[in-house]
């Protein structure tokens, strides 16, 4: 998430007059979190042994 905000602020450094819209930044947020989310909610489950 912190990786795609410094994506999108390198414009800013080079140039002084250039703008980030903050949805765009909500947005990239809100992705992240949504895949997070299905990453650690959605994934298959291990297979249980039976050596019990």
């Amino acid at each position: 998430m912190s990786a795609s905000i410094l994506i999108l602020l390198v414009p800013t450094l080079l140039r002084p007059d250039a703008q980030v819209h903050p949805l765009v930044v909500v947005g990239l947020v809100a992705l992240c979190a949504a895949f997070t989310t299905g990453v650690r909610y959605w994934r298959p489950q291990a297979p249980q042994s039976d050596l019990s």
